[in-house]
C-alpha cells in the first residue's frame, strides 16, 4: 500500500478536512507528552537555578496511569542529559500491547522528520571529508534522475538549499508498506522533483528534498544509507538501537479509530522520515550535538557542528541545515518535529548544556500525512 501527498501553496494548497483530521488527533495525544516535558523541564530548570539536581520522577509519578487510561497513547519513552550526562530516562506504557512488552529508554520508536537532522549531520560529515560540496547543485550528487523545472534553473538548486528548505522542491509524502520495495526514490524525483519556487527566495519544507539527501548520502560515500550512519555516526557515538532496521522491536504502530494494530508502514523518503531510534540513543546524539561526547570530533568537528546549527538565509533566521534554530537568549536548537508516527519533542540548550526528549507513540490516520 503506498499513500502519497503534494502541497505547498496555490494548487498544492492543504485541505481544512486534512488540516482539521491533523488537529483534533494532536489534541488528544499531546496534553500527556506536554505533562511529561513540562514537569521534567520544571524539575531541571529548578537545578539549573539552585544548583542541585531535583527528583524528576515524583513529578511523573501518575503518567503511566494517565496513558492506561488513554487509549491513543500506547506508550511514551523520555530522556534528559545535562552537562555531558544522562539525568533521567525512562519508559511508560506499551511498546507493544498484545505481547506485553513495555516501552523503556531502549526502545526504538519511528523518528519520523527528526530523521532530517541525522542526515543533515551524515551531509556535513561528507562535507568536512571533502566528498561534496555544499554550494555544488545537487544534482551533481544524484543518478539518472534529476530535480529539474521548466522556468528556473536547476543547477542553482544546491545541497545547503535544500538541506534549509529553499532549494525550490515543494512539500511530499510518500508512505509504503512493510516493504519498501514498493516506493522508488528515483521514480518520485522524475515525477515530483519539480521546482516550483526560484532556488533560494522561498522556504517550502519539503520531505523530497531530505530524501534526495539521503540518497546524495549513500550515491557519494558508496554505502547503503542505513550502513553509512551506523558506521560513521551511529556506532562511533555509542547509539545501538538507531537506523532503518534496529536490532530490537520497534514500537507497534496502531490505528487512531479501532486503536487495533495496524500493518507497518514506512517512509518512501528515508533520509527524511524514516529512521527509528530510542530515546536512550538520542540522548547521546543530543550531547554530541552540544559537543559534550568525549570522541564527536571523530564525527563532525565542532566547527561544522557549529556551521550545520547556524540560520540560513531564506528561513528569516528560524532554520539552519536540518536544524530549526533561535538565537535570541542563547542558541536553541529544535530538530523538526515528528507527527506522522511519533510524536518527538526535542530542545537542544548550548547555554545550559542540557538536552530534553520526549518519543510519544501516536495513531496512524487514515488520511495522507501532512
Amino acid at each position: 500500500m503506498e499513500q502519497s501527498s503534494c502541497s505547498g501553496r496555490g494548487q498544492w494548497g492543504i485541505t481544512p478536512a486534512l488540516l482539521s483530521n491533523a488537529r483534533q488527533t494532536r489534541r488528544r495525544f499531546v496534553p500527556i507528552c506536554m505533562k511529561a516535558v513540562f514537569a521534567i523541564a520544571l524539575v531541571s530548570a529548578s537545578a539549573l537555578t539552585w544548583g542541585q539536581e531535583a527528583p524528576i520522577e515524583p513529578r511523573l509519578s501518575n503518567l503511566d496511569h494517565d496513558i492506561a487510561a488513554h487509549a491513543d497513547v500506547p506508550g511514551l519513552a523520555v530522556a534528559v542529559t545535562r552537562d555531558g550526562r544522562i539525568i533521567y530516562e525512562r519508559g511508560f506504557g506499551w511498546a507493544d500491547r498484545e505481547r506485553g512488552l513495555r516501552a523503556t529508554p531502549n526502545t526504538p520508536f519511528a523518528l519520523a522528520s527528526v530523521s532530517k537532522s541525522i542526515t543533515a549531520t551524515a551531509i556535513m560529515q561528507l562535507f568536512e571529508r571533502g566528498r561534496l560540496n555544499l554550494d555544488a547543485p545537487v544534482n551533481d550528487y544524484l543518478g539518472s534522475a534529476k530535480v529539474h523545472s521548466p522556468h528556473w534553473n536547476a543547477s542553482e538548486s544546491t545541497v545547503r538549499r535544500v538541506m534549509s528548505h529553499t532549494g525550490g522542491l515543494t512539500t511530499f509524502t510518500r508512505w509504503c508498506g512493510s516493504d519498501r520495495s514498493t516506493c522508488n526514490l528515483d521514480r518520485e524525483i522524475r515525477d515530483y522533483g519539480i521546482l516550483v519556487w526560484r532556488p533560494g527566495e522561498l522556504f517550502d519544507y519539503s520531505n523530497l528534498g531530505f530524501g534526495i539527501l539521503g540518497d546524495v548520502v549513500a550515491r557519494v560515500s558508496g554505502n547503503e544509507f542505513d550502513s553509512y550512519l551506523k558506521k560513521n555516526i551511529f556506532t562511533p557515538l555509542g547509539m545501538e538501537d538507531c537506523g532503518l532496521q534496529t536490532r530490537q522491536p520497534t514500537s507497534t504502530q496502531y490505528d487512531e479509530k479501532t486503536h487495533a494494530r495496524s500493518p507497518m508502514r514506512l517512509s518512501g523518503t528515508p533520509g527524511a522520515s524514516g529512521l527509528r531510534c530510542s530515546a536512550h540513543d538520542l540522548a547521546l546524539f543530543g550531547m554530541f550535538q552540544l559537543k559534550e561526547v568525549k570522541n564527536s570530533n571523530s564525527v563532525l568537528s565542532s566547527t561544522n557542528l557549529d556551521r550545520m546549527h547556524r540560520a540560513q538565509p531564506g528561513p528569516r533566521g528560524q532554520y539552519g541545515l536540518g536544524w530549526w534554530t533561535r538565537q535570541k537568549g542563547g542558541p536553541k536548537l529544535f530538530p523538526p518535529r515528528a507527527a506522522h508516527l511519533t510524536l518527538t519533542l526535542f530542545s537542544l540548550w548550548s547555554r545550559r548544556r542540557m538536552s530534553l526528549w520526549s518519543l510519544l507513540q501516536t495513531p496512524i490516520r487514515s488520511s495522507p500525512a501532512i
